[in-house]
């Protein structure tokens, strides 16, 4: 039974070192959103909703055709606002007898990681086009990721977009 405990212990301390304990950088910054634009493009809004933290807090403010919208989402809304927009994309895309294309892009213009590693302010834009220019999505925001137990997640996001078409 000792042996047991001491092996959790050691296996828990490896783990801390290696990946808990390993510290935010740009570089990660830079790998989670490479990780937001691969679950867009690969439709999986269950892997976006992954890299939100539990308590996830956004607001988001512009143009949805024409019209001014603004609302403040936690992480559930924005999980279910994904698999909402993921299924459209799916059922017009089969009413068009195919596979809606999708575009997503994105430059990180800034990025501020605090000097314990553990979070990271970043402004970012990003452009995504669906089905061509069928519907556009064109934006800004003002995130801050947090690291914790070995994963980096989203925190909080301040967005403004404009969707055009596809209404």
């Amino acid at each position: 039974m000792k042996n047991l405990i001491g092996l959790s212990i050691v296996a828990l301390g490896a783990w801390w070192l290696f990946v808990g304990g390993t510290p935010l950088t740009e570089a990660g910054v830079r790998e989670y959103y490479l990780a937001e634009a691969e679950a867009t493009l690969h439709r999986a809004p269950d892997a976006r909703c992954n890299l939100l933290d539990a308590k996830f807090k956004g607001h988001s403010a512009g143009k949805l055709a024409g019209r001014p919208v603004e609302m403040d989402v936690d992480r559930d809304t924005a999980c279910k606002a994904w698999r909402d927009m993921f299924g459209t994309f799916e059922a017009v895309g089969t009413q068009m007898g195919g596979v809606l294309e999708l575009r997503y892009e994105y430059e990180i213009e800034s990025i501020a990681v605090d000097a314990a590693g553990k979070s990271a302010q970043v402004e970012m834009s990003y452009r995504f086009a669906i089905a061509g220019n069928w519907m556009l999505i064109k934006g800004s925001r003002s995130d801050r990721l947090m690291r914790r137990f070995g994963r980096t997640r989203l925190a909080e996001s301040d967005e403004v977009s404009v969707v055009t078409g596809g209404l």
